[in-house]
């Protein structure tokens, strides 16, 4: 799937940037694929994970626990939140509202694994 190829490239660009400016100890990236590059890139330095650095990452897709390491995830609802934004949009549509000022919380759940 090239765009899981392109996240994982940006990951691993976007971690080898980060450490040219800063030496941090851990790193959330806004997405798993993004993260699983971050681990890469980490990996083809050197550097141990979490020993050196922590790595997690936001979604919670299924092969994040067959990473190695095994990558820590905010997992979220996917399924309740498209229909959430499905729902809100329509009713935007239907009511020709010009902006949306509808907000509603989602539950999330921290997956901890070996990677954070």
């Amino acid at each position: 799937i090239e765009v899981m190829v392109t996240d994982i490239k940006s990951g691993k660009s976007a971690l080898n940037q980060l450490m040219k400016k800063a030496s941090p100890s851990a790193v959330f990236a806004a997405g798993d694929v993004l993260a699983l590059g971050a681990i890469r890139w980490a990996y083809e330095k050197g550097l141990r994970i979490p020993q050196d650095l922590a790595i997690s990452g936001f979604g919670g897709i299924e092969f994040a626990q067959y990473s190695v390491p095994a990558l820590t995830t905010v997992q979220t609802p996917i399924y309740r939140s498209a229909y959430t934004a499905a729902k809100i949009l329509l009713k935007s549509i239907k009511n020709r509202e010009g902006t949306c000022t509808h907000q509603e919380a989602l539950e999330c759940n921290l997956v901890l694994r070996e990677s954070g």
